[in-house]
């Protein structure tokens, strides 16, 4: 769902603007925040059009820092700015990405709110809900799929010329960080090559096809560690069993979220 204004004001425009992201939710961070962490972003979106990628930390919007005492005071100053934005805006965003500061500028797309028309009596309402049930819900249920299987916590970036010449090899995906799983002899610095036989496009296309893989088949992996190519052969393991959701917690979420909804 993309992401839009939170605060129903007087001042807000007709028409709401929407950046196209997911964003972690308040639980899965506690403390001082260096800003809004995107943990996902619509494919032709405005977001995506700019560059902005998951991951990626927002530091600051228009004249608006994103850096804040706690992940929910970030993420309602973003929503409260994003309230006074209209569509075809452009906006200054500026992120952290891999330890960089960097910039772009993204023009608001329109929010899509379906077929309602703007006069049905219970649009904003309905708006709402959608944004505290994604919040509250269905966030946390993407952050937990996203870091679990076998290569969990994994991080990769496409290298730049600058990071080719650095790490001894033009191509390849970086591994910024290894996986959490021990049995994964990946380290820190080593360039990804080849997943068997294919050579991944980007760090999407790289995780795709390592997904791909089940337990108890046999993986290799080109890389280059040290400025030498080698190989990783492992069989791959049996992966942590992931804590499913539940399906009647999720329909008490949303009678919940409906009946509080109801009665504003």
């Amino acid at each position: 769902m993309p992401l839009f204004g939170l605060a129903q004001t007087g001042d807000a425009p007709a028409e709401r603007a929407a950046l196209g992201i997911n964003i972690a939710n308040r639980s899965d961070h506690t403390g001082p925040v260096e800003g809004v962490v995107v943990v996902g972003v619509t494919p032709g979106g405005a977001a995506a059009t700019a560059g902005l990628r998951a991951d990626d930390v927002l530091i600051s919007i228009g004249d608006t820092s994103l850096m804040s005492e706690s992940l929910q005071e970030a993420n309602e100053r973003l929503l409260q700015f994003m309230d006074r934005v209209k569509p075809g805006e452009s906006i200054e965003v500026v992120y952290l990405r891999g330890g960089k500061v960097l910039d772009t500028n993204v023009v608001a797309d329109s929010f899509n709110s379906g077929m309602l028309p703007p006069d049905f009596p219970f649009r904003e309402d309905l708006e709402r809900l959608g944004r505290q049930f994604e919040s509250e819900f269905i966030q946390p249920l993407q952050s937990r799929w996203r870091h679990s299987g076998v290569f969990a916590g994994m991080e990769l970036v496409a290298l730049t010329p600058e990071l080719g010449r650095y790490f001894g090899t033009e191509e390849g995906m970086l591994v910024v960080r290894a996986p959490d799983n021990a049995a994964i002899d990946l380290q820190d610095g080593d360039v990804i090559q080849t997943i068997g036989a294919r050579v991944p496009k980007d760090p999407g296309h790289a995780m795709r096809i390592l997904r791909s893989y089940e337990a108890g088949e046999e993986l290799v992996i080109g890389i280059m560690r040290d400025e030498r190519s080698t190989e990783i052969r492992l069989v791959l393991p049996q992966p942590e069993e992931r804590t499913g959701f539940d399906l009647e917690q999720l329909f008490e979420s949303a009678e919940k979220l409906v009946s509080d909804a109801g009665s504003r």
